[in-house]
C-alpha cells in the first residue's frame, strides 16, 4: 500500500522525498514528542510514524474487511484518529500498541455499524484460533457479543491488557512483548498468563450474570 492510494491523504501527509533524513533515525517516542510539541505547524514527525505503520495498520484492516478498498478507507480514518488523539497520548504504551488499539476498536465499530450478518460459531472458532486470544480449550468463551469482550478487556489492568493484546491479538512473540513493555522475558510470560486468567474469570462472571437475568 502506498500513501497516494489513500484518497485525500496527500493534503495531510507530505511526500516522502520531503522528509529530512534525521526523522527516519528517530525513535517512535522521540517522534511522538516532536509531533506533540509542534502540532499542525510541522507534520513531519507524524509523517514518519505514518510511514512506519501504514502497512501494519492496513494489514490489520484487511484481515477485518477482506477487501482492499475498505482496508484503505479504514487505514486513513485510523491515522486521522491517531493524529487528532496524539495530544492526549501519555506514552503509557508504545505508539505501535496505541495505534493497534485504535485499529482494533475502529474495525469493530465499523463492522457493527454496517450491521453485517452474525459470524457463525465455526467461523468464530477459526478466527480465534488464528488470534489465540485464549488457550484453545477456552475458545468457546469467545462466541457472541463483541461488546462484552471489549468490556472485559477494559476491566483488565492496563499492563496486562496491553500484554494480552500484543501476544494474543497481535501475535507477537514473548520476547517481542517483553521489548514492547520494557520488561524481562520471564515477566512478559507471567503477565500474559495473568491477563489470560483474569480475562477468563471476568468473562465467566459476566456470562453468569447474564444467565441469571
Amino acid at each position: 500500500m502506498k500513501v497516494w492510494r489513500l484518497s485525500g491523504w496527500q493534503t495531510f501527509i507530505p511526500s516522502w522525498t520531503a522528509m529530512p533524513l534525521d526523522y527516519s533515525q528517530r525513535t517512535d517516542s522521540e517522534l511522538v514528542q516532536l509531533a506533540q510539541q509542534r502540532g499542525a505547524k510541522d507534520n513531519r514527525a507524524f509523517n514518519e510514524l505514518f510511514h512506519r505503520y501504514e502497512d501494519y495498520v492496513y494489514r490489520q484492516c484487511y484481515r477485518s474487511f477482506g477487501n482492499a478498498q475498505d482496508a484503505e478507507d479504514m487505514t486513513q480514518e485510523i491515522f486521522f484518529k491517531a493524529y487528532r488523539g496524539l495530544p492526549g497520548f501519555a506514552g503509557r504504551s508504545s505508539f505501535k500498541t496505541w495505534v493497534f488499539e485504535i485499529t482494533l476498536n475502529s474495525c469493530r465499530n465499523e463492522i457493527r455499524r454496517r450491521s453485517r450478518r452474525p459470524v457463525s460459531a465455526e467461523q468464530d472458532i477459526e478466527e480465534m484460533e488464528d488470534h489465540s486470544l485464549l488457550p484453545k480449550q477456552n475458545l468457546a468463551l469467545m462466541h457472541g457479543d463483541q461488546d462484552q469482550v471489549e468490556s472485559v478487556l477494559q476491566q483488565l489492568k492496563e499492563s496486562e491488557r496491553q500484554a494480552l493484546l500484543l501476544k494474543d491479538m497481535q501475535g507477537l512473540r514473548y520476547d517481542e512483548v517483553a521489548a514492547e513493555q520494557n520488561i524481562l522475558l520471564s515477566a512478559a510470560k507471567m503477565r500474559v498468563m495473568r491477563a489470560r486468567l483474569a480475562f477468563r474469570k471476568i468473562y465467566l462472571q459476566s456470562q453468569a450474570v447474564e444467565d441469571e437475568q
